[in-house]
């Protein structure tokens, strides 16, 4: 049930992108975050989940899972998003030039 939640509010936030003018983009984007820290560890288990929250907000990352968090898909998604969530993805894929270099494209920095 709780990732069908979190689907219907990426729905709104893909609606909210095509039309940016309705205003409701930040309140969108924080029930997002508040869904995902009252998510069950399954949820946050959840590749699918994760790389679908994190393309919305990269700094979810910090939320999920280890192993999802050392997932270069969902690294990438992440920093894709908001390059400061590189500080979020394992020690191992801060090493990845790809990941740093998507993170910097995103950002400006890593």
């Amino acid at each position: 049930r709780c990732i069908l939640e979190l689907s219907s509010l990426w729905g709104q936030v893909g609606q909210d992108r095509e039309n940016q003018q309705n205003g409701q983009t930040r309140a969108i984007h924080q029930e997002l975050r508040h869904r995902v820290l009252e998510a069950s560890a399954a949820v946050l288990a959840d590749h699918e989940t994760a790389v679908a929250a994190v393309s919305v907000d990269g700094s979810l990352l910090e939320y999920f899972c280890e192993d999802l968090q050392a997932d270069l898909e969902v690294a990438l998604a992440a920093v894709g998003n908001n390059g400061s969530a590189l500080q979020y993805t394992s020690e191992e894929l801060r090493r990845n030039r790809a990941l740093v270099l998507t993170a910097v494209r995103s950002r400006g920095v890593a």
